[in-house]
């Protein structure tokens, strides 16, 4: 089923297809980047639940009257996709609040070296493709500042353990009259897409729109956070990276966890309880190994490639993206910091069973 052009300038995105809260759709952050946009599109949608059979007719009145005024309630609110009930085979029905159904999430942050926050930036979707148990959803995020139009699709697919496949690719929409064909307009699409990613609630994907300044440590990126599940378990975010000035400053990591592209690679092999220093390495067999640390050192060949928040950390390294999660905090302090990264591919375990496991290590300096 097809949905006509949604179009929403901020900060009215909580009208496009679904509902985030404002308080977490906006609000500008100190720490280098404000949230700029945001839109859902619920997974599900009215005719996904058929109506059962009915044995009592006085339920099945009632069942009637009930679909009806979701009906209503959805029309009203602009929001094709949400299912606020679910009705029973004996004709009741049990409420499920819109936060509950699953749905894509999508946060549009615009992420700076600077504060001097400029930004006139409209997001939503050119049309929404459902199937059983797959979501096509085709993006796009619209910078009438720098006049700049992106856009992508991204796939939903619901799996059977409760997780959810998410994948990238081109949208097969065209940009709308206004901007195509016109010279002072650039249209793209994302520089690169992330493999295919197994996501659970809490989990999300930063896909990066278009990007200023050097690439290795660019001076603003306008980028998507893409989240899927149940809203009410979705982590959104608070503030944007930022970069860690302490000289000293440390990576520690307590009995860590690995995921590459969402799925579980288990427990690391051959480490303390706790490790910590001011450069972390990880060993990953089939990719290599990643050399991370808070501070750029462009001398060296870092790249910004991820972020440090809480008790996780992710970068990402040619389309895959990598997260170690602990038990305890890995940057010191209580914001989301940088993860600048170089690859360092051939490096292999002297020891040959090693070559299997994965491994992370600290090191005194790059």
């Amino acid at each position: 089923m097809k949905f006509p052009l949604v179009v929403t300038a901020v900060p009215a995105a909580a009208l496009l297809i679904g509902q985030l809260h404002v308080s977490q759709l906006y609000g500008q952050s100190p720490h280098n980047g404000v949230r700029v946009g945001g839109s859902v599109a619920y997974l599900a949608e009215s005719s996904d639940i058929h109506e059962p059979a009915y044995i009592n007719p006085d339920a099945r009145r009632l069942a009637q009257i009930l679909l009806s005024k979701r009906e209503q309630a959805q029309t009203q609110a602009k929001c094709s996709g949400a299912v606020p009930l679910t009705i029973n085979p004996d004709g009741s029905a049990t409420e499920l609040l819109p936060r509950q159904a699953p749905c894509a999430a999508f946060e549009t942050w615009a992420e700076e070296r600077s504060s001097n926050y400029a930004e006139s930036i409209q997001t939503g979707f050119s049309g929404i493709d459902r199937t059983k148990g797959k979501t096509v959803l085709r993006r796009f995020v619209r910078d009438g500042l720098r006049q700049v139009f992106v856009s992508y699709a991204a796939t939903v697919e619901t799996l059977s353990d409760g997780t959810y496949r998410v994948s990238f690719g081109g949208s097969s929409d065209q940009p709308p009259a206004d901007v195509r064909g016109k010279a002072d307009w650039k249209v793209l699409s994302p520089p690169s897409y992330p493999v295919p990613q197994i996501l659970r609630d809490e989990d999300s994907v930063r896909l990066e729109l278009y990007s200023e300044g050097p690439a290795r440590n660019p001076e603003r990126e306008l980028v998507d956070y893409v989240h899927a599940g149940r809203e009410d378990r979705m982590v959104m975010r608070e503030e944007a990276a930022r970069d860690y000035y302490a000289e000293d400053a440390e990576l520690a990591v307590a009995q860590p966890r690995l995921r590459v592209n969402g799925v579980e690679r288990g427990a690391v092999a051959a480490v303390p309880e706790s490790i910590r220093g001011p450069v972390l390495w990880v060993y990953v067999p089939g990719y290599g190994r990643y050399v991370l640390s808070l501070h750029a050192h462009e001398e060296a060949g870092f790249e910004s490639a991820g972020e440090a928040a809480g008790n996780s950390l992710t970068f990402t390294a040619n389309g895959n993206i990598f997260r170690i999660d602990a038990t305890e905090r890995i940057a010191a302090g209580s914001g989301t910091y940088t993860i600048h990264m170089l690859p360092d591919l051939g490096w292999m375990p002297a020891d040959p069973l090693d070559r299997a496991r994965v491994m992370i290590g600290t090191a005194p300096g790059v």
